[in-house]
């Protein structure tokens, strides 16, 4: 069997898919040796590149053109196709909800990460809204099979299509090995000098947009701050898209002094970052998954996060669930866990437990067992 991933969507300096994308493709190698691999990337992405196994064919994008949406739609719905011709490829796995939609002798297989573009469209780019909602309708009609990353994420959409999806099928994500609470002390000094960190630090890990819900965690932040002068918030990760209203409300607050935005933060930086944390603060209102809570949980550290979506059902009884829509649920929360250290030792000790279940080999073992039953179906 041939498998050919269509890795051309996941955005050089990223977060999320791009993780899931470079922990599948390291794994899947070992976990499935009669399968042969194919993957398409931008040629842009030398981490991704470095991390896809040798047995594994690359095909690279110049990606000076196919950085371009309108560009790189002409090669997913005209060349990839001709590329499964001429490889003879039994599977084509899209990462990102989009497939081609020209007739193809290979079947198709899609990772739906989560329903936002319908359930919250106004935390998306009126671009990137419509360009969701157009493949995600028609990935349900098309794919041969649906791969969601959360049991959430699949009943939002059978909720809202109002369809059973006897295609689709869950394959959690997972951690990387690195994240772990055991790191040494000088990779740590090393990750606090590059990022001017603070001794004793809050985390926010992720890309700055709507749904991360930043600003609540800056006002509850502050309330923490008026009790506990010494307190520092850091906010790591890129910026997306509408972050404006993240960096008002923090000088609206006079958090200058008390918050440290580190901005993109490098993939071998974050178990360092995340080790040193001494609260991991994740108030989400939507996740397909929401891999730093697993991350933070993996490294030891106490994590405090939203109870909406896939948290519950990732973090379970591993982190402190609030309600990511009350300013004072959430400040309770931070007090509560900064002001008691034994509070903080038994949530690690349950998170430690719970990450423990998540890993990318059985992501990857998972994901493999969804082409064998994909190329045999013939439905």
């Amino acid at each position: 069997m041939h498998v050919l991933i269509d890795l051309t969507q996941v955005p050089a300096g990223r977060m999320g898919i791009g993780s899931y994308a470079e922990n599948l493709l390291a794994q899947l190698g070992a976990v499935a040796p009669e399968i042969s691999f194919t993957a398409v990337l931008q040629s842009d992405d030398a981490p991704l590149r470095a991390a896809i196994p040798s047995r594994v064919r690359i095909l690279q994008l110049p990606a000076r053109f196919f950085r371009r949406l309108p560009v790189r739609l002409v090669f997913e719905q005209v060349l990839l196709p001709l590329l499964a011709r001429r490889y003879r490829v039994d599977v084509i796995h899209s990462l990102h909800y989009s497939l081609p939609l020209l007739p193809t002798r290979a079947r198709c297989v899609v990772t739906m990460h989560d329903m936002t573009a319908y359930l919250l469209p106004h935390m998306h780019t009126r671009a990137k809204g419509a360009y969701m909602r157009f493949f995600i309708r028609r990935a349900i009609r098309r794919a041969d099979r649906l791969i969601f990353v959360s049991t959430s994420g699949l009943d939002d959409c059978r909720r809202w299509f109002g369809l059973p999806l006897r295609n689709a099928v869950v394959v959690h994500h997972g951690k990387s090995d690195a994240f772990h609470p055991n790191g040494s002390a000088e990779e740590l000094a090393a990750v606090r000098a590059r990022y001017q960190l603070p001794d004793r630090y809050l985390l926010y890990l992720g890309t700055l947009e709507p749904r991360k819900n930043v600003p609540l965690l800056l006002r509850a932040f502050a309330e923490l701050a008026r009790h506990h002068p010494e307190a520092r918030l850091v906010i790591a990760g890129k910026k997306g898209w509408h972050f404006d209203e993240i960096f008002h409300t923090a000088a609206s607050l006079n958090l200058e002094d008390h918050v440290l935005f580190t901005g993109y933060v490098d993939e071998a930086d974050k178990p360092a970052l995340m080790r040193g944390a001494s609260l991991f603060v994740y108030p989400s209102l939507h996740e397909g998954f929401g891999i730093p809570v697993l991350e933070a949980m993996a490294s030891g550290v106490p994590t405090i996060a939203g109870n909406r979506t896939s948290i519950p059902e990732i973090a379970a009884d591993g982190a402190l669930l609030i309600n990511p829509e009350s300013l004072p649920e959430l400040s309770n929360a931070l007090e509560f866990l900064y002001s008691n250290p034994v509070a903080r030792a038994g949530l690690v000790a349950k998170g430690l437990e719970q990450a423990a279940r998540f890993s990318w080999k059985k992501t990857a073992e998972e994901t493999a067992a969804v082409y064998r039953e994909t190329a045999r179906s013939k439905t």
